[in-house]
């Protein structure tokens, strides 16, 4: 990328940057020519309407060559890291620049900045730091800086080169590898895995949000039994946040529940609650029910902190155990779980990088909201168990609390930070008594 702005810079005349207008004033009034017009600079606090830019464009050298063509005296930068060399040079060159990329966090504003002075840092210019025609660069504190420059605009361009670092030495060869014995010898590893872990894969199946037909939601107005009053926390008696509802006839196969009804979980937001044992199994500060027969859909209002988000189909995903159900595992699948944390032990089977994230994969479970599969544990994996026989109860659904990746599929951030801490929430069932549910969260 960086290559391909240097082969266009050429063509660029002035500076354009859209961003937070009093920080670019500074820059444009501390990165100055003795002759100020042959540094053309343009504020913006919104992108322009009219084409090219009337939406902003994605990164990507395509993207970039696109614009160029429809504008060639402009280039967009898509990353932050790009801009801050380019930032200086086009302040000293005269050339334009758009910042495709949203400049408000204020980290983004130090990283140019700060990225701009290392530019200067690596160039022949060094060495006019301390001469009275120079330039001057000082921290006034960690967060801004100020530059104040005093030098003759052309003889100061045939500096601003950058001189390449000389190559880092060559690393120190590795010893040999001596695998343990018990490895064996290399040999394909993949296959391998698959029949250890095979029976360990469960199904899940996670939410995607839309705005179509609602099999499913978070928030809103719960479904009620007729004549039902809103349920109400057992502590405080204030009235239960809906987490989410799920149309039992709906779910895909394999059927948790009888397939009627609507699963609900109901659960306490009030401060005075997340002080209590709100988070354990069968506890008074939360609701996990199967509704059938005669309903009505409440018309009480909602916490607005809580909107309505539907679900509109289900992602099926092939979920595996963390490390918290170790204990449950037979020798051969706990071996090899530890195994796989040990880079040694995928160096030993020649494994490429594609390989060692499949290998990883048989080990690591999906951390967002999803029905069924196994629980993302925040810490020790704590099965509440069935009250009429006393056997471990299974996951049900699992609510994501704070899962921090849009690039998760089917996480959502929709029903916003609902228990006290961050970690996941789970809906457990009881295999024998399926009328026995149960909800517990799992702290981090």
């Amino acid at each position: 990328m960086s290559a391909f702005m240097e082969r266009a810079f050429a063509a660029w005349d002035s500076l354009y940057i859209c961003g937070r207008e009093n920080f670019w004033e500074r820059m444009r009034a501390t990165l100055h020519f003795q002759h100020p017009a042959e540094c053309n600079v343009t504020i913006a606090d919104e992108w322009p309407l009219e084409p090219p830019f009337g939406s902003r464009i994605p990164g990507g050298e395509a993207s970039l060559r696109a614009a160029l063509r429809q504008d060639p005296d402009c280039v967009i930068v898509p990353q932050a890291e790009e801009m801050g060399p380019l930032l200086l040079q086009a302040a000293l060159t005269g050339h334009r620049v758009l910042a495709g990329f949203d400049l408000t966090p204020r980290q983004v504003l130090q990283q140019l900045l700060g990225e701009a002075l290392g530019q200067l840092a690596t160039t022949q210019t060094r060495s006019l730091f301390f001469q009275a025609d120079g330039l001057y660069v000082y921290d006034s504190d960690r967060d801004t800086f100020e530059q104040v420059s005093q030098f003759d605009g052309e003889s100061f361009r045939d500096l601003t080169v950058p001189v390449e670092p000389p190559p880092p030495p060559p690393p120190p060869p590795l010893p040999p590898l001596e695998a343990p014995a018990e490895w064996g010898p290399a040999r394909p590893l993949l296959p391998e895995l698959e029949t250890i872990f095979a029976p360990l894969a469960r199904t899940c199946h996670a939410p995607i949000f839309g705005h179509g037909e609602a099999i499913a939601q978070f928030g809103g107005p719960p479904r009620l039994a007729e004549q039902e009053q809103w349920p109400r926390c057992g502590a405080c008696e204030e009235r239960l946040h809906l987490v989410c509802e799920l149309d039992l006839s709906r779910l895909p196969d394999p059927q948790p529940l009888p397939a009627q009804g609507w699963l609900q979980l109901f659960y306490c937001t009030s401060d005075s609650c997340h002080h209590s044992k709100a988070w354990g199994p069968f506890s008074n500060n939360a609701l996990a029910r199967r509704l059938t027969g005669g309903h009505t859909t409440s018309l009480e209002p909602v916490d607005p902190r809580h909107p309505q988000k539907n679900v509109t189909e289900w992602l099926a995903l092939t979920d595996y155990p963390g490390w918290e159900e170790r204990p449950q595992l037979d020798d051969r699948q706990r071996t090899a779980s530890y195994n796989l944390e040990e880079p040694a032990f995928l160096e030993h089977f020649c494994l490429d990088e594609v390989d060692r994230e499949k290998a990883a994969a048989y080990f690591r479970n999906y951390p967002g909201d999803k029905l069924c599969g196994w629980p993302a544990w925040s810490q020790a994996a704590e099965y509440p168990a069935c009250p009429e026989c006393g056997e471990s109860m299974r996951m049900l659904f699992q609510v994501n609390n704070d899962g921090h990746s849009e690039r998760e599929p089917g996480y959502n951030s929709c029903h916003g930070q609902i228990f006290a801490a961050d970690g996941n929430g789970h809906i457990f069932v009881c295999a024998n008594h399926p009328h026995q549910l149960t909800f517990s969260w799992a702290c981090g």
